[in-house]
């Protein structure tokens, strides 16, 4: 059965990009040494790169998303339109890189934030562990405190409400779930800032729209849901209502944060005045046809991964709440 005949997933067309991209990993792309310095050969390549995915993007019609690192940002890009720069926070390893990436949001890149915890885990037992996954570089499952590029990246973040940057964390092991109230607290209430940091950092913080903006409305856009991000007619939203913290400012306080009186997925209960009703609702991936076909250079460039494209391939009967295609309910 060719891929033509399958179906892959719709908001993953970056990662089907990925196989042939990460293979240029071996040639420098993603070079790099223990002291942070990186090849200065490689930018050139980089620059190809980028004009080679900006013209495939634009063809496409598509949003290619580009995982961020110090080469990709020093990089003099053709265009920004078709780009999503993707966990900016690990590439912000100096203040020049930061201007770099002040600057590519400033021409219309969009990005998510992938913010760093500065109390993530120095090493499991005192020593570095990583992982090669056949991807562009090793897993690092205990990456190294860095306070100075979580602050970076809080900064740009902060700059950059209401703007193209979407929120993110940048992964389990240097953003745990269980450190992003304080993550949500820094953005949202200058104090908190103050209290940790010893500055505000930038003046101001997330009022509650620029919240839904950096978390609901612009990772939506960038997917190309139109049907997702926002509450008007013919939208598909869950919906959770939080009791507000005496002091009129919400975040998901490490005390305050399970206060959710009342969450509807789907259309249905899921908590009601703070009660489980039902937690095992189903959920839906979309899935969007292809007509691209195995080619003898889809074949080669699979030889050197073990991430391949048909591991995100659907099979084309699927049919079942859990896959869904779109244009079947969904524009």
């Amino acid at each position: 059965m060719t891929i033509g005949q399958k179906a892959s997933l719709s908001t993953l067309i970056s990662v089907v990009l990925f196989a042939g991209f990460a293979v240029l990993a071996y040639s420098g792309l993603f070079e790099t040494v223990q002291a942070r310095f990186y090849n200065p050969r490689v930018a050139s390549g980089v620059n190809k790169t980028l004009e080679t995915l900006a013209r495939l993007g634009e063809a496409l019609g598509q949003v290619v998303q580009l995982e961020a690192s110090p080469p990709v940002l020093s990089a003099t890009w053709p265009a920004t339109e078709p780009f999503h720069l993707a966990g900016l926070g690990q590439a912000l390893v100096s203040e020049e890189l930061l201007a770099a990436a002040r600057a590519k949001l400033a021409a219309g890149v969009s990005a998510d934030m992938g913010l760093i915890s500065p109390h993530a885990a120095g090493g499991l037992n005192g020593r570095r562990a990583r992982v090669d996954l056949g991807l562009s570089r090793p897993l690092d499952l205990a990456p190294p405190r860095e306070r100075e590029q979580a602050r970076r990246a809080l900064s740009l973040a902060l700059a950059h409400r209401r703007g193209r940057l979407a929120f993110s964390g940048a992964g389990a092991f240097q953003a745990p779930v269980s450190h992003y109230p304080r993550l949500l607290a820094w953005l949202r209430d200058e104090e908190e800032r103050r209290r940790f940091w010893g500055e505000p950092l930038i003046e101001g913080s997330y009022n509650f729209m620029e919240w839904v903006h950096a978390t609901r409305t612009l990772p939506a856009r960038v997917l190309g849901l139109r049907d997702c991000g926002h509450l008007g007619p013919g939208a598909r939203a869950d919906v959770a209502l939080f009791d507000l913290p005496s002091n009129g400012v919400f975040y998901p306080q490490a005390q305050e944060g399970g206060r959710c009186r009342t969450l509807l997925k789907a259309g249905r209960f899921v908590l009601r005045d703070y009660t489980l009703v039902e937690g095992d609702i189903p959920r839906t991936t979309w899935y969007r046809r292809t007509a691209a076909t195995r080619t003898a250079m889809a074949e080669e460039l699979s030889g050197y991964q073990s991430f391949r494209p048909e591991h995100l391939e659907i099979p084309a009967e699927a049919d079942s709440p859990a896959f869904r295609e779109v244009g079947h309910g969904q524009p």
